[in-house]
């Protein structure tokens, strides 16, 4: 009967081990699937933000919203929904156009420390002053 026992707890034993590997199987998978899963949803937080936040860039004071992001007025979640600038970066450019008084080119993003050719380029369509 103690034999029985002991074959019993062992069998749970091995059962209970395989639903751990099967559960932290699961949760790797899943976690290599997020960074697509946030690329998208950081894109649609960017399309939401520009219009909900008021920051969209204008042309003119008459003309309409180009759906541009504003490095002059965008806040730290408008500028962190852009491609490959996350909160440290962002918080870098409002950094620099307060000390700087702004941007007055949008090449002068370069300056700030974190952004080179490459993600510039990432963002130079989607910016503005």
């Amino acid at each position: 009967m103690e034999e029985r026992k002991d074959k019993l707890k062992e069998r749970i034993g091995v059962v209970l081990l395989a639903l751990v590997l099967l559960v932290s199987g699961i949760i790797l998978i899943k976690d290599k699937e997020t960074p697509v899963k946030y690329s998208q949803n950081k894109q649609a937080q960017t399309n939401a933000s520009v219009t909900d936040t008021g920051t969209q860039a204008k042309d003119d004071e008459n003309s309409k919203p180009t759906g541009k992001i504003s490095l002059n007025k965008a806040s730290l979640e408008d500028l962190d929904s852009l491609p490959g600038i996350g909160p440290v970066i962002a918080q870098r450019i409002i950094d620099y156009r307060t000390k700087s008084g702004g941007f007055k080119t949008l090449e002068e993003l370069k300056e700030v420390s974190g952004i080179g050719d490459v993600k510039y380029s990432n963002v130079k369509g989607l910016i503005s002053l």
